[in-house]
C-alpha cells in the first residue's frame, strides 16, 4: 500500500495511528460499493465537519423504501469517520425499538464515563451527548414515525443527526435540511450492475448499452437492481439473459394498483419475478427459504434471528407447549436441509442480506448461518409486498402465528436467564410481530403467549407504559375465549394491574381499574390452583406485590384494601413447592426494615443481591432496602456508597429509575431525624446524595409518580434550607402537591415539615433569598460555649404543653455545647422558630444590666415582675445590648440570649445552672415605659430602653450568611419542638390543640387529618 501511495511506512503508520476514527457503538447496515457522490455532497452541504457547533443540525434522508436512504448514511458515516469519534446507530422503525437503542446508548455513555442526567433514557442519553466532549453521529434509520421520532432527537451537543424515512416533508425547523433521495444516475446504476452481473470485468460496447437499457427500465432504484441482478444471476444465465428479463418484467405492468404508492412498477415486477422462482422451485431449501422470508414480513428488518425464522417452518403450538423454556431455546436442528442451504436459498435473489450478529460476542461463532447469533435484514418494501401481494388471508394468519409462538418462547426463555442483552435485542422484533397480530386482527392463544411474554419483557426493562396495550388486547382475547384458560388468564390480570401502576404518574387515578383488573386476577386463582399450583402461587405473589404498591395512595380505597387483605391470605395459603419464595423473603426484609431489625435484614439481603443480576428487578428492591438498613445502622459511609452506587445504575438501566422515586423517599426519610435533630455530618452527607440523585432523576422532566415527587421536592427545599439556598428551596415547594405527601405510622411528618418550610421561607426577605456561598464568613462566636441545659427543664416545658416554652428550651437544648453567638442572631433565630410554629411575636431591643443580689429569691418565672427602686443608681456588675422577643398571646417577654451572655457574668456572682435559663415572664403591663426588672436566684437583671424593632433595621449590616443561618436554625428549632410536643399520647396531643388555638392546624397536619388552609 505504501509503495502505491509514494509515501514512507513510518510516516504512514504515524499519521494513521494519529487519527481518530469513528467508533460504531450500535451495528450500521452493510455499505454499499457505488459511491453517490452528489447525494454525499449535498449531505456535507448539510452536515459541515469538522463538528463545531453546540447545535445540532439534523439531515434527513427522505425516499420510498429501497432507493439507498440507509446506504447512504452508511457511506456518510465511512467517508467521514474521521470527524466523529462516536457513531450511534437507531433502529427507529417504532418507538420501542427507539427506547431500546437509547437504553443503550445511555449504558455505552456511562461506560465511557461521561456524567449523565436525567430520569429516564431520553434524558440520560440527551445530558451525555450534550457533555460529550468529542463529535458525535447521531443516525436514526428507518424512520416510522417522524412526529413521534422528534421528541428522540439530541437538542445540542457536539453532533451531527441523520434520519431516514419514507415520510417526506415530516420534520421542520431551523437546523432541519431535508433531502428527497433520488433514483441512482446512469452512471451509478450501471455501475452497479456491472459490479453484479461483470465482477472486475470491464464491461462496454452492446454490453455497457443492455445495462444502460435495463437500468432505465428499472428507474435506476437500488433495490430494484439488485433483486434484478441476482435473477439474472439464478435463472437467466447473467448478462446474456437481459433481454429475457426486460420482457418478463414488462409483461405484467398492467396491474397497476396493485403497486404500492410511488414504487416504480419495474420495482415491484422485480420481487414479484423473485419471489415466484423462489416459491416454484422444489428444493426443500427453498421450501423453507419462502416461509422464513414469509414470516419475516411481521418482524423488525434489521437484526432478525435466522433461527427464529427457520424454526417457524417446522414448529407446531403442541412442539412449543411441551419445550419447557428453562430447558434452552427452541431451534431449527434439522439436519436436512441444513441451515446454510436455507440462507442461501433465501438471499439468492436478493430478497434478504446477512446483519451484523445479534448477541455480543467476541468470537466469530455467529458468522455461520447455523450459529445462535447470525441474524438477517429484509428491506421494508420488500416485506411490505410479501405481506401485502404473496400472502392470502390464511397464509397470513400461518406467518403471524408461527412468528408468534417461536419469537414468544425466545422471549420467555431469555426471561427465565434474566439474559437482558438477547431481551433487549428481541424485543422490537416482539414488538412489531405483537402490532401485526393486531392490525391484522389475528387472535388467538399463540398471539395472547406473545402479547403477554412481550408486555413482561418490557416491563422487566423498564417500558411498563408500552406493555399496557398488549396486555389489554390479551385479556379481551380471554374474556372472548369459548374455553377458559384460568392460569394465563391469571397471570394477564396480574401483569396488567402491575403495569398500569408502574406506568402511572398519578396512581390516584388508576385505582378503579387496577380494582377491577386485581379482582379479576383474585376470580381466576382458584381454578388455576387446581391446574398449576406454582404457578399461581407465583402470580398470587406478582399480584400483592402489585396491590401493596398502590399504598400510601390507596390507604381510604375500600376495594383496593379488601384486595390487599385477600392477596395476604392467599400468599399465606399457598406457599410454593418449588424454589425459594423470593416474594416472601422480601416481604419479610420489609418488616423487617420497618421493625428497625436492620443487621438481620442486611444479613438476608447481602447473599440474595449477590446470587442476581444487576439488572433483575429484585435486584432493585434488595438495593433499596440494603441502603435503608445502612441509614438505620448509621454506617452513613457505606450507605452514601450505596446511594450513588444507586444513582449510577439509574444513569443506565429503566429498572433502577422506575425504583428512583421510593428510593429517595425511603432513605431520604431514614436520614430526617439525624439531619434534622442531631446534625450528623456523616447523615447529611447521604442526605445530600439523596437530593442529588432526586433533583437528578428530576431533571429533563424525568417520570416520577406525583408521591414520589411530592416527597423528594420536600426533602431538596429543606436541604436548600440547611444550605442556606432559600430561592431554590422556594422553587422546590412550588413543586409539591400536599395531598401526594404520603402518611407513616398515622403521621404526616412531610406535611408538617412541608408547611414549616413555607412559612419560613416565605418570611426570608427578598433580597436574602437569593444569597450565595461565594460572601466570605465571618464568624460571630463570641467565644464563650453554652451550657448543656438540664433535660428535666425541657422534658417540663414539653410535657406542660407550653408551645413557646418548649421551642424556647429546644432553641437551648440545640445550641448547647457549642459557641455562643451574639444576641441579634440568637433572637433571630427565635423569631423565625416561633413564625413556623404560628407563635405570633415581635422583636424587641433592650439594654440588660446583671446586679449582684443581696439575697437568694428562688426562681419565680409565673410570678408578677417587680420594679425595686433600690436597684436604680446601683453600678451593675454586666451591662450589654440585647435582645428578645415579646410574644402576644399570651402576653410574655422572652430573652433567649442568656445562655450565651450568663458564661460572661458566671465568675461575677453566686451561680446556678437554673439561671442560664432564657427569661421568660409575664408582661401584663407596658414592658416600653419604664424598665423591666426581674429577680433571679442570685442576682437581677433589668431590661432597660426596651423599643419593637424590625427585623431587618435590628439587623443592620450584619452578615447575610448569618441571617439566613439564623432562619434555617429557626425552622430546625421549631421542626424539632414540634414534633416532641406532637409525639406525645393523643390525648395530650389533642390537649395542646385546644389549649393553644395557633397549633392546631400543625397538629391536624401532623397527625394527616387536616389539609392546608386555603390563602
Amino acid at each position: 500500500m505504501t509503495a502505491h501511495l509514494r509515501v514512507d511506512p513510518g510516516v504512514a503508520r504515524a499519521l494513521l495511528q494519529s487519527k481518530d476514527w469513528a467508533i460504531h457503538v450500535l451495528p450500521a447496515p452493510r455499505s454499499t460499493d457505488v459511491a453517490r457522490r452528489s447525494v454525499l455532497a449535498d449531505v456535507a452541504s448539510s452536515l459541515s465537519t469538522p463538528v463545531n457547533s453546540q447545535g445540532v443540525p439534523i439531515c434527513v434522508l427522505s425516499g420510498l423504501s429501497g432507493i439507498g436512504k440507509s446506504s447512504i448514511a452508511t457511506a456518510w458515516a465511512d467517508d467521514r469517520a474521521d470527524a466523529y469519534s462516536e457513531i450511534y446507530w437507531i433502529d427507529a422503525s417504532n418507538t420501542g425499538s427507539i427506547a431500546t437503542s437509547f437504553g443503550l446508548v445511555a449504558e455505552w455513555l456511562a461506560s465511557r464515563g461521561v456524567r449523565i442526567l436525567g430520569a429516564d433514557v431520553l434524558g440520560k442519553v440527551f445530558s451525555g451527548l450534550a457533555a460529550c466532549a468529542k463529535p458525535w453521529l447521531m443516525v436514526f434509520d428507518n424512520v416510522g414515525d417522524p412526529r413521534a421520532a422528534a421528541e428522540w432527537i439530541p437538542p445540542r451537543g457536539l453532533g451531527h443527526v441523520i434520519i431516514t424515512t419514507v415520510r417526506p416533508r415530516s420534520l421542520t425547523g431551523p437546523r432541519i435540511s431535508e433531502i428527497e433521495i433520488p433514483q441512482m444516475s446512469i452512471s451509478e446504476s450501471v455501475q452497479l450492475l456491472s459490479l453484479r452481473l461483470a465482477g472486475n470485468s470491464p464491461v462496454a460496447g452492446e454490453q455497457a448499452a443492455k445495462l444502460t437499457s435495463l437500468a432505465g427500465k428499472l428507474y435506476r432504484w437500488p433495490l430494484a437492481l439488485e433483486i434484478a441482478s441476482a435473477y439474472l444471476l439464478n435463472c437467466l444465465g447473467g448478462m446474456s439473459g437481459i433481454d429475457e428479463f426486460e420482457r418478463l418484467v414488462m409483461r405484467s405492468l398492467d396491474d397497476e394498483d396493485s403497486v404500492p404508492h410511488g414504487y416504480p412498477n419495474t420495482l415491484v415486477r422485480a420481487i414479484d419475478l423473485s419471489w415466484h422462482q423462489m416459491i416454484n422451485r422444489e428444493d426443500a431449501a427453498y421450501k423453507h427459504a419462502v416461509f422464513a422470508l414469509q414470516c419475516s414480513g411481521f418482524t423488525g428488518s434489521r437484526q432478525i434471528p435466522l433461527q427464529i425464522l427457520l424454526t417457524t417452518s417446522i414448529v407446531n403450538f403442541d412442539a412449543v407447549l411441551e419445550h419447557n423454556p428453562s430447558d434452552g431455546f427452541i431451534g431449527y436442528g434439522l439436519s436436512e436441509p441444513p441451515a446454510g442451504e436455507i440462507f442461501r436459498a433465501m438471499r439468492s435473489y436478493s430478497l434478504t442480506y446477512s446483519d451484523i450478529p445479534f448477541t455480543a460476542s467476541d468470537t466469530n461463532e455467529d458468522i455461520n448461518p447455523s450459529s445462535f447469533g447470525f441474524s438477517v435484514q429484509v428491506n421494508e418494501i420488500v416485506q411490505s409486498i410479501i405481506r401485502e401481494r404473496f400472502l392470502s388471508r390464511q397464509l397470513t394468519e400461518n406467518s403471524i402465528n408461527a412468528i408468534a409462538l417461536v419469537a414468544q418462547h425466545w422471549l420467555s426463555a431469555a426471561h427465565e436467564r434474566r439474559n437482558f442483552d438477547l431481551l433487549q435485542a428481541l424485543v422490537g422484533h416482539a414488538i412489531a410481530a405483537s402490532d401485526y397480530a393486531i392490525q391484522y386482527d389475528v387472535a388467538n392463544i399463540a398471539i395472547a403467549f406473545l402479547w403477554g411474554n412481550a408486555a413482561t419483557v418490557l416491563r422487566t426493562l423498564g417500558y411498563a407504559e408500552l406493555a399496557v396495550p398488549y396486555l389489554r388486547h390479551e385479556l379481551d382475547l380471554f374474556h372472548n375465549e369459548p374455553t377458559p384458560v384460568p392460569i394465563y388468564h391469571m397471570q394477564t390480570a396480574a401483569t396488567l394491574a402491575d403495569v398500569l401502576i408502574q406506568s402511572a404518574e398519578d396512581r390516584r387515578a388508576i385505582l378503579d381499574e387496577a380494582s377491577t383488573v386485581l379482582e379479576e386476577c383474585l376470580g381466576q386463582v382458584p381454578k388455576a390452583l387446581t391446574i398449576d399450583y406454582n404457578v399461581t402461587a407465583n402470580t398470587v405473589r406478582t399480584a400483592m406485590a402489585a396491590t401493596l404498591s398502590l399504598f400510601p395512595e390507596a390507604a381510604e380505597h375500600q376495594r383496593i384494601c379488601a384486595i390487599r387483605d385477600e392477596f395476604a391470605r392467599l400468599v399465606d395459603a399457598t406457599p410454593l413447592s418449588e424454589g425459594p419464595d423470593t416474594f416472601e423473603a422480601i416481604m419479610e426484609i420489609g418488616r423487617m426494615v420497618q421493625s428497625s431489625e436492620y443487621e438481620e435484614a442486611r444479613s438476608l439481603i447481602e447473599p440474595m443481591l449477590g446470587e442476581r443480576d444487576v439488572r433483575d428487578p429484585e435486584a432493585v428492591s434488595l438495593m433499596r432496602l440494603l441502603t435503608e438498613c445502612l441509614v438505620g445502622l448509621g454506617e452513613w459511609e457505606s450507605a452514601r456508597t450505596k446511594v450513588n452506587t444507586f444513582a449510577e445504575r439509574a444513569r443506565k438501566i429503566k429498572t433502577y429509575q422506575e425504583e428512583a422515586g421510593i428510593f429517595c423517599r425511603n432513605v431520604g426519610i431514614g436520614c430526617f431525624a439525624e439531619v434534622v435533630y442531631g446534625r450528623n455530618i456523616d447523615a447529611i452527607k447521604v442526605f445530600d446524595a439523596v437530593v442529588d440523585f432526586f433533583d437528578e432523576t428530576l431533571a429533563d422532566s424525568g417520570k416520577m409518580d406525583l408521591v414520589a415527587r411530592s416527597t423528594g421536592s420536600v426533602l431538596s427545599a429543606l436541604r436548600a434550607c440547611i444550605i442556606h439556598d432559600f430561592q431554590t428551596a422556594a422553587l422546590r415547594l412550588a413543586d409539591v402537591q400536599f395531598e401526594n405527601l404520603p402518611k407513616f405510622g398515622g403521621t404526616s411528618l412531610l406535611g408538617l415539615t412541608y408547611q414549616l418550610l413555607t412559612r419560613v421561607v416565605g418570611a426570608v426577605p427578598a433580597k436574602l433569598a437569593t444569597y450565595t456561598e461565594s460572601e466570605p464568613v465571618q464568624s460571630t462566636a463570641n467565644g464563650h460555649q453554652i451550657s448543656n441545659i438540664p433535660p428535666r427543664i425541657h422534658h417540663w416545658a414539653v410535657a406542660e404543653s407550653r408551645p413557646s416554652t418548649a421551642v424556647l428550651t429546644t432553641q437551648w437544648r440545640l445550641a448547647g455545647g457549642r459557641p455562643a453567638r451574639e444576641p441579634i442572631e440568637i433572637a433571630t433565630e427565635l423569631m423565625y422558630a416561633f413564625l413556623a410554629s404560628g407563635i405570633k411575636a415581635s422583636l424587641v431591643e433592650a439594654k440588660l444590666d446583671v446586679f449582684l443580689a443581696s439575697g437568694d429569691f428562688g426562681i419565680s418565672e409565673n410570678s408578677e415582675p417587680y420594679w425595686n427602686s433600690n436597684a436604680i443608681g446601683r453600678v451593675p456588675v454586666f451591662a450589654s445590648k440585647t435582645y428578645g422577643l415579646r410574644v402576644d398571646s399570651p402576653n410574655i417577654f422572652i430573652d433567649p440570649t442568656v445562655p450565651a451572655l450568663a458564661p460572661r457574668y458566671r465568675n461575677i456572682t453566686r451561680h446556678s445552672v437554673e439561671e442560664e435559663f432564657p427569661v421568660l415572664s409575664p408582661s401584663s403591663r407596658d414592658i416600653f415605659s419604664s424598665p423591666f426588672i426581674l429577680p433571679r436566684s442570685h442576682h437581677i437583671v433589668r431590661y432597660r430602653n426596651m423599643e419593637s424593632k424590625e427585623l431587618l433595621d435590628a439587623w443592620g449590616d450584619r452578615s447575610e450568611r448569618a441571617h439566613v443561618e439564623c432562619a434555617t436554625n429557626g425552622l430546625l428549632t421549631a421542626m424539632c419542638s414540634l414534633v416532641e410536643q406532637f409525639s406525645q399520647p393523643k390525648e395530650r396531643v389533642s390537649q395542646i390543640s385546644a389549649m393553644h388555638p395557633q397549633l392546631r392546624e400543625l397538629v391536624g397536619l401532623y397527625r394527616g387529618v387536616a389539609n392546608l388552609p386555603t390563602a
